[in-house]
């Protein structure tokens, strides 16, 4: 232990006669009740940096970037993919603890790009900018290489590593119904706030805009199509700002797990 871990006392060995009397439940004890800590903050971070509501909503993503929606559907499992290739080199080479850092730091650089790119496509209007398109979709694929390469290997080792071997099946169980959890709430409530963001963004913004009646002078009332054009201009400016608010709060999520967990973990 000491040889892989060196001084860290985050570790508790397995065979102390101090630490095998211990439960799960045993918060009395202060480094357990840490150890607790950390696997909690560890599958908040997993989850609550957004992971499975892009993967579940690429379609939806990339449709805001004006790509085909099955098309970058299509490119984000295929990156998904290679990203996850790539991530069993870096684990035999690399270690563990470092790894998740890493990744907890470039999805945070993820997801704060594309909460750029979003704000940007808001702030033009809502049509589709080739260079806020760009930067959304980089900053996607950064986040899906710093999870896949970084977060999900090292994440399931980790947990086990944090308590002693004799609760580790425990924290696992823990972990696991914690990250089952997590999902469902991103999943379930991805689509909503997103839906009640675009719709608070948008009534702020038809309301500053002025109303399309026909003028007080006499000239020709607005036409039924330029009223819908501006309506889905709106709209889609409103959707970008949702998005923008959305991967901003990923971001903070990863940083702030990031400097939890720089300290806290083996």
């Amino acid at each position: 232990i000491n040889a892989e871990y060196g001084s860290n006392t985050n570790v508790l060995p397995s065979s102390s006669s101090t630490t095998s009397s211990l439960t799960f439940w045993s918060f009395g004890n202060t480094t357990i009740k840490q150890a607790f800590i950390t696997v909690t903050v560890l599958l908040l971070v997993m989850q609550f940096t957004g992971i499975n509501a892009i993967m579940n909503y690429a379609p939806r993503i990339a449709k805001s970037m004006g790509v085909p929606p099955m098309l970058g559907n299509a490119v984000i499992m295929t990156w998904n993919f290679l990203t996850t290739l790539i991530a069993v080199p870096l684990a035999s080479k690399i270690p563990l603890r470092q790894l998740f850092l890493y990744g907890v730091i470039a999805a945070s650089v993820g997801c704060g790009m594309s909460s750029f790119g979003s704000y940007l496509t808001g702030y033009e209007g809502g049509g589709v900018s080739p260079f806020a398109s760009f930067i959304s979709s980089v900053g996607i694929a950064v986040f899906i290489a710093g999870f896949e390469t970084g977060m999900a290997p090292a994440g399931f080792v980790l947990v086990q590593r944090v308590y002693p071997s004799h609760l580790s099946g425990e924290a696992m169980g823990y972990y696991n119904a914690g990250q089952n959890l997590s999902a469902f709430l991103i999943v379930g409530s991805f689509p909503v706030l997103s839906d009640m963001l675009s719709s608070a963004f948008y009534a702020t913004m038809s309301s500053s805009s002025g109303s399309t009646d026909a003028p007080s002078d006499g000239s020709p009332a607005v036409t039924t199509a330029a009223v819908a054009t501006a309506t889905d201009t709106v709209l889609a400016a409103a959707t970008a700002y949702a998005s923008c608010v959305l991967f901003g709060v990923f971001a903070i999520v990863g940083v702030v797990g990031w400097v939890v967990l720089k300290e806290k973990l083996p």
